[in-house]
């Protein structure tokens, strides 16, 4: 009880010490008190309240923004389409006589083109002979020692010329073809006879650029090819060799057939009429 009663003494003498300042602090004594320990209280005036902006004073107009306008969906932007070059091509036709050969080529030149020609002699049969003799009598004693070996098939060409007295024996479209017919020659004890080839002028014109703008076409049919990057044309004559059969015509023999004495009569300077030449390429004889 002692210690509780001293407890209670200490705790009262805090608090009155608390309350007097004892301590560096005391309670606020209210507006008075407040006033008097303000700095300089002589200097505090009342002022009256300052006057407010007048709200009602003209406000400067400022220009309405324009409303933007969102345009409308873009299109899209469209590539420029691409021009196709010019294809430059190389053509060429061959297999012309020579007046299709110069028709094709002033064509080919009024269309602003500059054609290229060439000539080449193309073997169009192979003439199986005995060479000229000195004259007539010789070549008689010739068919004559023929026709004792059983060969009958035979003519002597008459037509002046460098062929003049020679003995026909056979005319084939193709090389092998003379050979067989020689060796059959030869076998039956025919000395003296051999090959000379039948050919004529074939033209062949080559143009670069771009050959279908002028299209030009020879008169006879034209069959065409491609090879890579080249087209090629030929041109083969319609009749002659080429000429196919009529349809119900009886068919031909194999194509080593000996033309018959009326078919090559005039085969050696005839020939020459009709723009082939004959020739001697090789001689075959024992």
């Amino acid at each position: 009880m002692r210690f509780l009663f001293i407890l209670l003494v200490i705790l009262n003498a805090l608090a009155f010490g608390a309350l007097k300042g004892w301590f560096g602090f005391a309670a606020p004594a209210g507006e008075p008190e407040r006033i008097t320990n303000q700095l300089h209280p002589d200097r505090i005036k009342l002022l009256a309240p300052t006057s407010t902006r007048d709200n009602n004073a003209a406000i400067e107009p400022h220009p309405a923004p324009e409303p933007t306008t969102l345009p409308d969906e873009v299109a899209p932007q469209q590539e420029p389409v691409p021009t196709a070059a010019a294809v430059l091509i190389c053509q060429a036709w061959s297999g012309l006589n020579a007046s299709d050969a110069d028709r094709l080529s002033a064509r080919l030149t009024a269309s602003g083109m500059t054609p290229r020609q060439r000539s080449t002699e193309v073997p169009t049969s192979w003439w199986v002979r005995i060479p000229p003799q000195p004259n007539r009598d010789a070549a008689e004693r010739q068919v004559r020692a023929l026709r004792a070996k059983g060969i009958d098939d035979l003519f002597i060409v008459q037509e002046a010329g460098p062929n003049q007295y020679a003995i026909s024996l056979g005319l084939f479209k193709t090389e092998a073809s003379s050979n067989v017919h020689l060796s059959q020659l030869r076998a039956k004890g025919v000395r003296g006879a051999g090959i000379a080839t039948r050919s004529t002028v074939e033209y062949r014109i080559e143009v670069d650029g771009d050959a279908q703008a002028a299209e030009p076409r020879p008169a006879h049919r034209m069959l065409r090819r491609r090879r890579g990057e080249t087209g090629e044309i030929r041109a083969r004559v319609s009749g002659g060799a080429d000429r196919r059969p009529r349809r119900g015509a009886p068919p031909r023999a194999a194509e080593g057939r000996r033309v018959r004495r009326r078919a090559v009569r005039g085969a050696g300077d005839g020939a020459a009429r009709s723009g082939a030449r004959v020739g001697w390429n090789r001689q075959v004889s024992d």
